[in-house]
């Protein structure tokens, strides 16, 4: 005679087939009988009186499925009851005068005490980088720089030095006049009497005048000095134009930078990026020069023929 077990059984769950019991143990059903029952570690008897459901176990179990439940030697299925704390919470009170007895399987007592920490473990890495947070507030204005004014006379003259205290001169005056700044001699590290020295690039968004701009070109400081290769050539690529710079309704001469990069870019400026900027306006003279001298050199061809 076939026996049709329960579909999809949970763990622990009790099926009975007239005097038979099994209990499905997570992979398969296993027979069990009381007497099969050995060695367990508690035995809990009670006698029903019809009306009680609740049952107390003399120790709380590890888990539902270390006890088993038998009213008058029969196995009872786990859905026929629930453990709660250290007791069984029957669903209907057995019959009055049965047997209930509770085993407790070996190896499953109480709950031990919680175990000492174990040490830690080794850091984990390190996490990809959080998005850029908000722009914060923009900062209070700062204190005024170290900047000395002398307006005894019409012309101010500007006194840079590190403690703001006028103890020495300056070539760089501001003339009421003309409402501009004049350099007097030498715009050049230290602030010492009769120069300004500036260790880094200095940026004029509008005009500078000075009576005299000099740029160091000292064979001292030179090396790989070589002679200018096809100036003409060179010259005859470049080509001059007028324009005004966007925002300003005022028109210039010169260059145009990017143009000067594809046949001469020592005469070119570049930021960072590599894209050009500027023109070394001063450095075209030695192109001119060496042009003027080929031009020469071919007049000369021509009157001696």
């Amino acid at each position: 005679m076939a026996i049709n077990f329960p579909n999809s059984p949970t763990q622990g769950e009790v099926f009975s087939h007239g005097a038979l019991t099994w209990q499905w143990n997570g992979t398969s059903w296993v027979s069990i009988r009381y007497q099969l029952v050995t060695n367990p570690s508690v035995i809990d008897r009670h006698t029903a009186n019809g009306n009680n459901l609740t049952f107390l176990m003399s120790s709380v179990p590890a888990g539902a499925n270390s006890v088993l439940v038998f009213v008058d030697r029969v196995l009872q299925r786990n859905t026929d009851y629930s453990i709660v704390n250290s007791n069984v919470v029957f669903t209907t009170a057995p019959e009055s005068n049965s047997k209930v007895d509770i085993i407790i399987h070996e190896g499953a007592g109480p709950t031990g005490p919680t175990g000492a920490v174990g040490p830690q473990g080794p850091q984990g890495p390190q996490g990809p980088q959080g998005p850029q947070g908000p722009q914060g507030p923009q900062g209070p204005q700062g204190s005024s720089g170290n900047a000395v004014v002398n307006a005894t006379t019409s012309n101010t003259q500007i006194i840079f030095n590190l403690d703001g205290i006028a103890n020495g001169t300056s070539n760089l005056t501001f003339n009421r006049t003309a409402n501009v700044f004049a350099v007097s001699s030498t715009l050049t590290a230290n602030v010492s009497n009769n120069n300004v020295t500036v260790g880094n690039s200095v940026y004029v968004t509008s005009e500078v005048r000075c009576n005299n701009l000099i740029e160091t070109s000292t064979s001292a400081i030179k090396e790989n000095i070589n002679p200018i290769v096809g100036a003409l050539d060179i010259v005859d690529q470049l080509t001059g134009v007028t324009y005004n710079r966007i925002g300003v309704n005022k028109v210039e001469a010169g260059l145009i930078a990017e143009e000067v990069a594809q046949v001469a870019p020592e005469l070119v400026v570049f930021d960072e990026n590599k894209k050009p900027i500027g023109v070394y306006y001063t450095k075209v003279t030695a192109y001119l020069i060496e042009s003027v001298k080929e031009l020469l050199e071919q007049i000369k061809k021509l009157e001696k023929k």
